[in-house]
């Protein structure tokens, strides 16, 4: 069902062109995609990095989360800038764990760092919220769960009333694999990761 939905979603979004989207950086390396992900305009709006592969083969992805400006992206890039921008990260994530499992005969998957350092109120206000549901809705919808942990760091009472706000929409599978620790500058947190 969800590959029928995600089929037709391609051919029908009208917001902008998936398979443009998906040509733009389907078949380069992660390397070469640690490059284009890094030059891209939203970075200064959306700080974030792939930062290459974990010791069990799984991609590291980093998202300075506590520091996104949504509303600043979407002013300067477009109404449907942080969709799209998600769908470009996820279809080259899908076309990439397709490709490595081809090569080497195992499904790897995402190991997320969400760095809420810096995260205030206004990721939940303004425009900020309504991208972040539609982003959250359709990335779920369309996409297949490729995490194998999100560890969720520096997390505050933003993060608390975040969850919130998004627990309903995450699966029970998806809530087992988010590991909280609070500041980065806690030495019991940071034993905590060790």
């Amino acid at each position: 069902a969800m590959c029928n939905a995600m089929v037709s979603w391609r051919l029908h979004e009208e917001r902008f062109d998936v398979a443009q989207v998906r040509q733009s950086v389907v078949g380069l390396s992660l390397e070469e995609f640690q490059r284009y992900f890094a030059a891209m305009p939203e970075r200064q709006y959306l700080p974030s990095a792939f930062l290459g592969r974990s010791r069990n083969g799984n991609v590291v992805v980093w998202y300075k989360a506590g520091m996104w400006d949504i509303e600043g992206l979407t002013d300067h890039h477009g109404e449907h800038a942080v969709l799209k921008h998600e769908v470009r990260k996820m279809e080259y994530v899908m076309w990439l764990f397709s490709d490595l499992c081809k090569k080497e005969g195992r499904v790897p998957y995402l190991f997320v760092i969400l760095d809420l350092e810096g995260a205030s109120m206004s990721l939940l206000r303004g425009k900020s919220r309504p991208k972040i549901m539609e982003m959250a809705k359709n990335l779920s919808a369309y996409y297949f769960d490729a995490v194998e942990v999100t560890l969720v760091i520096n997390a505050s009472w933003v993060f608390r009333a975040a969850y919130a706000l998004f627990a309903p929409m995450l699966t029970e599978r998806q809530k087992s694999k988010m590991r909280v620790f609070g500041s980065i500058e806690s030495q019991a947190d940071r034993e905590a990761l060790h």
